[in-house]
């Protein structure tokens, strides 16, 4: 060997040896833009000015425009699809139980969001008392009904009923007197403008359809029913809607909702324990029996794609195939990759990403690959604590953030997969209306690649020559200031420090059989080349 280059620069592996790797594949790279043939420097992410932020956050999220969301918890965020709506309602899960928002409720100078309601309501737990009153016609005929009522809270979501009345016969030239129930205490959005639906059975059992009666104010205590079997209207639509789990253990022994998140359909799912809960399709707060399903293992992370859910598990993956809430079918995947971290799961696109016990697991159609197999051996992935992943998609790549370190992962190409950073991030979120990503440091909201050049640092493999030689002469091929150190037999041999291209002499007066060479600075560079003299470099390819 008189010499070597290394072009092409790509990402690194420590799962072969140093010695087996392709001459343009790294031991260590950190801060490094790789993918286009040149090593490159990153950009620091740059503060955003002024700074939204008023707290260290685990959870961000832009609500509108400039306008971020953040939270001390794990939070998910769901746009709630509807297009006679202008308020940007959201719902979020992670905080305590189910949340609804929307923009004259949430947004403030201070921290956001600065209020919400719950999700859904409660069906009324207590039961209507009938009193008949007035005096009946003469012949006239039993009219036996029963009564029920739901919630309907200011912005018109509306709960399941509780349990029917008992009969009464309210015969022509009667009324029937409804004591009504004290609204529910908690965080509903019972303020002016929220009401009771009163509804009736139109023929004389409680186990036939209910029909409209009246609206009445939530505070009212009593109601007076003079209507006509003619004037009765639509059949209550909502026996079947019941609210998502929440922390009421009684109802939801499997916890509240997580990961909620929006379906091309208008419905929105989420899990508790096993099972994925779907919403009404354009009803975010109405969560039917009929659209939950459960797998055999602990659900940790979702995820939407083109066909439907990827369901990250503590066992095997899975599928959710469809958006239609009503029709949604559950493939297991043939793979024990079991899903360690909830923050770890990206949508790719057509692809999710999560960290599991062995490394990245990417789930495309019903494939799954271990992505990092090149890069990390089980152990070495282990020693990165994947449990501690939580990452961001951007520009096709998976940027993650662990306790100790960062990193960013193309799963587009095996050698230019895997670069380290310095960059450190407490929380991030992916912008879809301009292509950015931000980041919490702290209590300062940055985007992701605007600030300035970081230093990088591209460490070879380990060249070998058949017998011990002296690498006397070098060329760099670069624009802007990099540093190049030779190590010869694990010594560090010579320093270079150049700024553009650069053709020079090494120092002279050892041999050495193992090569390996470390770049740092911010440069461009296209090329290195190594070799035993000046006039062998031009032989070097």
């Amino acid at each position: 060997m008189a010499g070597f280059k290394i072009a092409d620069f790509a990402g690194m592996s420590t799962a072969l040896s140093p010695k087996v790797l392709k001459a343009n594949i790294a031991t260590h790279a950190e801060n490094c833009e790789v993918g286009d043939g040149r090593l490159s420097a990153m950009k620091a992410p740059a503060a955003v000015s002024p700074n939204p932020l008023h707290s260290s956050p685990d959870t961000i999220y832009e609500y509108t425009p400039n306008k971020w969301f953040e939270f001390s918890t794990d939070v998910d965020v769901a746009r709630i699809p509807n297009a006679f709506d202008d308020t940007d309602k959201v719902a979020y899960t992670g905080n305590v139980y189910p949340r609804i928002t929307r923009d004259d409720l949430a947004l403030s100078n201070g921290q956001m969001p600065l209020d919400s309601f719950r999700l859904g309501l409660p069906a009324p737990t207590i039961t209507l008392t009938v009193t008949v009153t007035g005096t009946a016609v003469d012949d006239a005929l039993d009219d036996y009904r029963s009564y029920i009522y739901t919630w309907v809270d200011a912005w018109g979501e509306e709960s399941a009923p509780g349990a029917a009345s008992a009969l009464a016969n309210v015969k022509e030239g009667q009324s029937a007197v409804l004591a009504l129930p004290t609204k529910p205490s908690g965080d509903y959005n019972f303020g002016t403008g929220a009401f009771r639906r009163i509804y009736r059975s139109n023929t004389g059992t409680t186990a036939t359809e209910f029909q409209f009666v009246a609206d009445v104010d939530i505070n009212a205590s009593t109601y007076t029913d003079s209507v006509l079997d003619a004037g009765l209207g639509e059949v209550i639509p909502t026996i079947n809607w019941v609210r998502p789990p929440d922390e009421v253990t009684a109802d939801f022994p499997t916890g509240p909702m997580l990961g909620i998140t929006t379906l091309p359909s208008g419905a929105l799912v989420g899990f508790s324990g096993k099972t994925l809960v779907y919403s009404e399709a354009y009803i975010p707060y109405a969560y039917p029996l009929a659209y939950r399903y459960t797998i055999k293992d602990d659900i940790v992370g979702i995820s939407t794609n083109s066909q439907g859910l990827v369901i990250a598990t503590t066992g095997k993956p899975h599928l959710a195939m469809g958006h239609d809430p009503a029709s949604v079918s559950i493939i297991e995947l043939d793979e024990f990759q079991a899903c360690v971290s909830k923050r770890s799961v990206v949508d790719m696109g057509e692809s999710t990403i999560y960290a599991s016990p062995d490394g990245l697991v990417l789930v495309q159609g019903n494939q799954t690959t271990i992505i990092t197999e090149p890069v990390f051996t089980r152990e070495q992935w282990q020693a990165l604590n994947p449990e501690q992943i939580h990452a961001y998609r951007y520009e096709g790549k998976y940027v993650g953030f662990t306790d100790s370190t960062g990193f960013i992962f193309d799963p587009r190409s095996t050698e230019q997969a895997w670069v380290y950073t310095t960059i450190d991030a407490a929380c991030g979120h992916y912008v879809a209306r301009n292509d950015a990503l931000y980041i919490a440091d702290g209590s300062q909201l940055k985007k992701w690649g605007e600030g300035t050049a970081l230093s990088y640092t591209w460490t070879s493999k380990i060249f070998e020559s058949p017998r011990p030689i002296n690498l006397g002469a070098i060329q760099v091929g670069a624009q802007g200031s990099v540093q190049v150190k030779i190590y010869g037999d694990g010594v560090l041999r010579a320093t270079v420090n150049t700024t553009n291209d650069f053709t020079g002499r090494l120092p002279a007066g050892y041999l050495a059989s193992e090569w390996q060479v470390t770049l740092i600075g911010t440069a461009d560079v296209d090329y290195v080349k190594l070799a035993t003299s000046i006039k062998e470099l031009q032989t070097v390819e």
